[in-house]
């Protein structure tokens, strides 16, 4: 019997071609958490009608879709590729990754969400997501962490009509009981004579769309399958966790004892660009500079590390993570912001680095991470 319980989820991710329009996952991780969510805003009238006192039904309508939320992921020895290339941007899935162009891109999040009557994992997929922000984290006893917040176009549903009509050499498609919105707009859609990896690129009324490209085929009682299906999760052979156990911080190129660390990028995105006529945003673009910052905790050893905050000097931290062969390594410039350590009674004298990542002549000399998954 299937699992009803949250053991049936999985998370997938896949590399869109074109933001917003929704692609088959190709990357499938181990999931810890989610809380990734449709967001429809709906609009009700203030108007005042003589002597009513409950709003009625004509006096609302559905408005704005968005979709975001958090993601929690143990950071694995493998599949690391596409995600790091939506957390920095640019075109590469194996590195260097440094702070690069984020235009354009855009995943594809999708959760298999098991119910409790018999366990099928429903589909839960976001297009035209980005990464709005991220933490990674590497803690004394623990495994290390990668969490991400998410902005996405919109949630993707699952359906199917049976009276689809399609016309040979045309986008033009019609079905009576499609009740088509604009909330359609870049899903996929799959059936007899529509060319695979089509979505629906307008939407004309609740009965009449146009398809992203021509179909190859005039047919009437087409079954039309709008959305995505449940990718069955595939993962990388072994794929397994990194923790502390191999993990290592050099700062100044002196090798420093941490209890904690953790590294955080903001991506400064813009995600309210909605415009009349339309109820999905367009594209998050970047308004705002990147904001890479992080912490350490540890033992207060000595005065070096708090002298550097008095000093305001910068220095290349470098943080690594491995696991047998493969490994994780970010290399940052950073300054250190406080603060002083504290005696708190009779235990050992902590003491917490706060700190900013800076780019000493360009973006990639504040922050860069190599990978090596082989």
């Amino acid at each position: 019997m299937t699992l009803r319980s949250g053991l049936s989820s999985s998370i997938g991710f896949g590399d869109e071609t074109v933001w917003g329009t929704a692609v088959a996952p190709t990357v499938h991780v181990p999931l810890v958490d989610e809380s990734l969510t449709a967001e429809i805003e709906r609009l009700e009238s203030e108007g005042i009608i003589s002597g009513q006192r409950v709003i009625r039904s004509q006096q609302w309508e559905e408005a704005g879709i968005t979709a975001s939320g958090d993601v929690g992921l143990e950071l694995n020895d493998q599949s690391k590729g596409l995600l790091l290339k939506h957390m920095f941007g640019g075109a590469s899935t194996t590195g260097p990754f440094t702070p690069s162009d984020l235009g354009g891109l855009g995943m594809t999040v999708q959760v298999g969400v098991p119910d409790s009557l018999i366990g099928t994992p429903n589909p839960k997929t976001i297009a035209g997501a980005k990464v709005a922000s991220w933490e990674i984290g590497l803690a004394a006893g623990e495994i290390a962490t990668l969490g991400l917040s998410i902005i996405g176009r919109h949630v993707i549903g699952h359906r199917t009509v049976a009276d689809g009509v399609t016309t040979n050499g045309s986008a033009a498609i019609t079905s009576a009981t499609a009740a088509w919105t604009q909330d359609d707009v870049g899903k996929p859609i799959t059936g007899t004579g529509i060319p695979a990896a089509t979505a629906l690129l307008s939407v004309t009324s609740a009965t009449a769309a146009t398809l992203s490209a021509n179909a190859t085929a005039t047919g009437a009682a087409v079954t039309f399958t709008i959305g995505m299906a449940l990718t069955s999760p595939t993962y990388a052979t072994g794929i397994a966790p990194m923790s502390y156990v191999n993990g290592s911080v050099t700062i100044g190129g002196t090798t420093t004892k941490v209890t904690n660390i953790s590294l955080s990028g903001d991506n400064g995105l813009a995600d309210d660009r909605v415009f009349a006529g339309q109820r999905t945003i367009d594209e998050p673009l970047e308004m705002q500079l990147r904001e890479y910052t992080g912490q350490i905790e540890t033992e207060y050893f000595s005065n070096v590390a708090y002298n550097r905050f008095l000093a305001g000097s910068e220095s290349a931290l470098v943080l690594t993570i491995a696991r047998n062969t493969k490994s994780v390594i970010v290399t940052c410039n950073v300054r250190f912001d406080g603060e002083s350590p504290q005696v708190g009674g009779k235990g050992i004298v902590g003491q917490t680095l706060p700190f900013k990542i800076l780019g000493t002549t360009t973006d990639a000399s504040a922050i860069s991470v190599a990978l090596d998954e082989t």
